[in-house]
């Protein structure tokens, strides 16, 4: 008889939560789970909820729950590839968010992460709080990202985030409205063949 792991009935509460919200389960593990959205054309926001390793261990019965969101610019992303050298299958990472970077300390084991009972029989306080915190506190900065046309504003750059990095997805965006298209990316050694650094998964910018 298979024995279920400590996340897995956590894992599974979460995921209803979320699959009743329209999310979409793109991968999931005992220990994590990983859900797309699409709330608008040429965007997609990809949620990962995980099991985290601290220092301090959780108490009895408790697992430590990190989550994070992924704004990614689909539209941008095959325009800016070629230009760098990525292949069509390569991940782009755009701004990831965090829902740590926004609650107070105090709603966070030892500072860092939220708590989450390992199984939902055993209580479930803890894991309304965490659902409660990202409804709270990451939705609606997630839900500012909805629409690409957030990029047209000049005056805004997202918070935990450098105006470089912020520039650097804007730039392309600005330039294919204006009707440039990106072949002022394109430089003659940075063309659809060369091969830039990090191939592979970028990292956020910024």
């Amino acid at each position: 008889m298979s024995r279920k792991r400590p996340c897995d009935a956590a894992m599974q509460g979460l995921y209803e939560h979320f699959a009743a919200r329209g999310w979409a389960l793109s991968s999931r593990s005992p220990k994590h789970l990983r859900l797309a959205l699409e709330p608008g054309p040429d965007v997609r926001h990809e949620l990962f909820i995980g099991e985290r390793l601290m220092m301090e261990k959780p108490p009895a019965g408790f697992f430590a729950a990190l989550c994070m969101v992924d704004i990614r610019f689909t539209a941008l992303e095959e325009m800016i590839k070629p230009c760098l050298g990525y292949a069509p299958e390569d991940e782009m990472c755009a701004l990831m968010r965090a829902l740590t970077h926004y609650v107070p300390p105090e709603h966070l084991y030892c500072g860092e992460e939220h708590l989450v009972e390992t199984d939902p029989a055993n209580g479930t306080e803890a894991r309304k709080r965490f659902l409660d915190d990202i409804d709270q506190y990451l939705e609606p900065e997630r839900r500012r990202f909805d629409d690409i046309a957030v990029l047209a504003n000049p005056d805004f750059v997202p918070r935990f985030f450098s105006p470089l990095g912020w520039a650097i997805w804007r730039a392309p965006y600005i330039k294919s409205m204006a009707g440039e298209g990106m072949a002022c990316l394109c430089r003659p050694d940075r063309g659809a063949g060369a091969r830039g650094p990090g191939r592979g998964r970028a990292e956020p910018v910024g």
